[in-house]
């Protein structure tokens, strides 16, 4: 935009056209023109008119929030400004009336510099900027030269008066050190805000154009020393400080937007008419506002369809929309390239179905051909080590079929009995240790119970002691329920009673057994055992293996 050739706007030529239609009001007043009292109120309502547009106009176009209602207050104190000099010279006679609605003039005077700083600050800084709590500090001293000019009448610093003068005079005065203090606290927030901009400034070009608000501030300040000086020329043609000022500080602004100093949206229509992206933002009865060049024009009720859900028009164009303050905005997308790939995913999506299948298929058989394997390991791991009893147990099955006598039957089935638990037991122990080294102590309780609750049938007194927690390695239990099982079968026939205890001494697990049996069990000796015979009959056999770590006997 930097680069186009500047011309003058229709709203430029009408605020030109009614600065010179004030300003001739005010030539036909000098003169005693017979309208005089029409024209001074066609005046007030130009000076008025002009900050409050220019206000309106601010707040449509300064993007930053920041520094847009910063400028609106500045706007609404020229307008409050230019309300109190229409009032003090139109509508008010009494002395002390337009002697206190004088004093008012420096509200706007003070605080409109001191607002500048805070829109410097502001420029260049995001949406979501807040201004430092540190600045605040600024209003320090507006608000002091303030209340000295609104106390004036107590100590007269600002404004001097003669002795014997009117009670409340306006004119005839003299100017006191505290009026120098706002001249130059009103001439350092402007030289501030200028520097404060300026080295803001990133705009290419932007610090040779800088000259352009420059002349208004020395214009500015120019007439504030003139005026100050009581120049003749300042005083019959330019006695309106209000009014001079409030047009010389809007100029200074306005020469701030135009240059980019301050941002604005003022060529956000033109950009978005320019866009590539196919666009139109309506308003809520859906009456076109703005349109980029490449969009195309769709009924109104596809419009509103597009409220609830993207619409799809000629199988190649989505319209979307969103809402937006006071309407919508809907754009165009052209999903011809997007469609062709949705067909080819479909397509591939197909064939992956079918692949998947077959797939889900092959797996299924492996699963099954896995658990097979499985099984088959397991069962082997199985047999390997129950075989022997296996055997004999089949041994027992047939000596059993072969008819024995009534003692030796009985015999053989406590036997089988015994086998029996022993091998499901046994089994479950292996199946239990597949993933894990160690199983609960409570295992080994379960697998001996079981065992001993055939013993009572024949005639065989049994009992358990298990006076052991936690857990023990695999290999332990195994070690132990063996050395269980060797002592049991080695009684067989001859036992009368048993009691089995396991306990845990110091960091080893104890299996005792104390049985009553009226034959030799010394052979268990040979197995690694502790065999001990107490008395004729009645044998102790101890094994023990640690808690922790590998079994040994």
């Amino acid at each position: 935009m930097t680069g186009r050739k500047k011309t003058i706007s229709g709203m430029d030529m009408a605020v030109g056209l009614l600065i010179l239609a004030a300003f001739l009001c005010r030539v036909s007043m000098l003169y005693d023109c017979p309208f005089y009292v029409e024209l001074g109120f066609l005046r007030s309502a130009i000076h008025i008119a002009i900050p409050v547009g220019w206000c309106f106009s601010v707040s449509r176009r300064v993007v930053q929030p920041q520094a847009r209602r910063q400028i609106m207050m500045a706007a609404m104190l020229m307008v409050f400004w230019t309300v109190v000099r229409t009032i003090k010279y139109n509508f008010v006679e009494d002395p002390l009336v337009t002697h206190w609605l004088w004093y008012l003039f420096y509200v706007p005077y003070i605080l409109i510099p001191t607002l500048s700083i805070f829109v410097s600050e502001a420029i260049c800084k995001p949406e979501t900027h807040r201004t430092p709590k540190r600045m605040l500090f600024l209003f320090v001293p507006a608000l002091v030269l303030l209340a000295l000019v609104l106390t004036n009448d107590l100590h007269q610093l600002v404004f001097t008066f003669p002795a014997g003068g009117p009670k409340y005079p306006t004119d005839g005065y003299g100017y006191g050190t505290a009026y120098y203090c706002v001249v130059a606290w009103v001439f350092f927030c402007a030289v501030l805000t200028f520097v404060v901009i300026f080295r803001k400034s990133r705009i290419p070009g932007a610090k040779k154009r800088i000259l352009i608000p420059l002349s208004l501030l020395f214009l500015l300040i120019v007439y504030s020393v003139l005026y100050a000086l009581y120049v003749p020329f300042i005083k019959v043609w330019l006695n309106d400080m209000s009014a001079v000022f409030c047009l010389l500080l809007m100029a200074m602004f306005e020469s701030f937007f135009r240059l980019n100093l301050i941002h604005t949206n003022t060529h956000y229509n033109e950009l978005f008419r320019r866009s590539s992206t196919p666009a139109c933002i309506v308003d809520t009865e859906y009456r076109e506002l703005s349109r980029s060049e490449d969009y195309l024009e769709i009924p109104i009720h596809d419009m509103q369809r597009a409220e609830t859900a993207p619409v799809i028009l000629q199988d190649k164009i989505r319209i979307s929309t969103a809402p937006i303050k006071q309407g919508h905005v809907l754009w165009e997308e052209d999903i011809t390239e997007l469609l062709e790939q949705i067909r080819d995913l479909e397509d591939i999506q197909e064939r992956l179905e079918d692949s998947n299948v077959v797939a889900a298929e092959e797996y299924r058989t492996r699963l099954r051909q896995r658990q097979l394997i499985e099984r088959n390991r397991m069962y082997d791991k199985m047999q390997a080590q129950t075989e022997r009893q296996v055997l004999e147990l089949r041994s027992l099955v047939d000596r059993l079929a072969g008819g024995p006598d009534a003692a030796e039957e009985k015999r053989l089935l406590l036997k089988l009995g015994v086998l029996g638990a022993y091998i499901k037991r046994r089994n479950n122990l292996i199946f239990l240790a597949e993933n894990q080294d160690r199983l609960a102590a409570s295992e080994l309780m379960y697998c001996i119970r079981e065992s001993l609750q055939n013993l009572p049938v024949f005639d065989v007194s049994a009992d358990q002691y298990f006076a052991l927690d936690g857990d023990l390695p695999f290999d332990g239990i195994v070690l132990l329920y063996d050395a269980f099982e060797q002592t049991l079968e080695a009684a067989l026939g001859a036992m009368t009673a048993i009691f089995v205890s396991v306990t845990a001494e110091e960091d080893r697990a104890v299996l005792t057994v104390r049985l009553c049996a009226d034959t030799e069990l010394t052979t268990l000796k040979e197995c690694g055992l502790q065999t001990v015979r107490e008395e004729p009959g009645e044998w102790i056999i101890t094994v023990s293996t640690p808690r922790h770590g590998g079994a040994e006997r």
